[in-house]
């Protein structure tokens, strides 16, 4: 949603109350009921396709340059560390660990600091340089995501990324 759509949303949501003849709390309480069902129902399916996955965690929270983070594959390409799940879970920080020591940066975010494992959608364990638990997150670390728009339409950053990739073939 862009600017001004949030802007016309408001003034038809204060709108809304004279147009259905009905009081404003009871309009507020069914978009408060509907955000909050809409919230629940992203949740399970988020919860439904949880796979175990670590991430890599540098000296800055956003990214240097944001917008060349999002064309080029955003935190699936730049944070996530990938995870043999076939193994137990206890293997995880060590997977990760391992890949930490090779990366010094973290591209767009600067020196690497550690890196986090979400073992489940419930918990997930920061970890220092040195692969020492330091924290115990009580939900699963969730990079924020970049969206980008074309003509009115979501266009995932790694879908922009390959077409990216692809322009300079010929």
């Amino acid at each position: 949603m862009y600017v001004g759509e949030f802007e016309e949303a408001g003034a038809l949501l204060a709108r809304l109350p004279d147009a259905l003849d009905l009081p404003p709390e009871t309009v507020k309480e069914a978009i408060t009921a509907t955000t909050r069902q809409i919230a629940a129902e992203a949740d399970a399916r988020w919860r439904a396709s949880f796979k175990p996955a670590a991430y890599l965690l540098g000296t800055s929270n956003r990214p240097s340059q944001i917008w060349m983070f999002g064309v080029t594959g955003g935190a699936e390409r730049w944070l996530k560390i990938p995870l043999d799940i076939s193994q137990p879970p206890v293997t995880y920080a060590e997977q990760a660990l391992a890949v930490v020591r090779e990366t010094p940066t973290v591209q767009f975010f600067g020196l690497t600091t550690g890196f986090i494992v979400n073992y489940t959608p419930d918990h997930a364990v920061r970890f220092n340089l040195e692969g020492r638990p330091i924290e115990t997150l009580a939900r699963a670390y969730r990079p924020g995501e970049v969206t980008l728009h074309l003509g009115g339409r979501a266009i995932p950053p790694a879908t922009v990324g390959r077409l990216l990739s692809m322009a300079g073939e010929t």
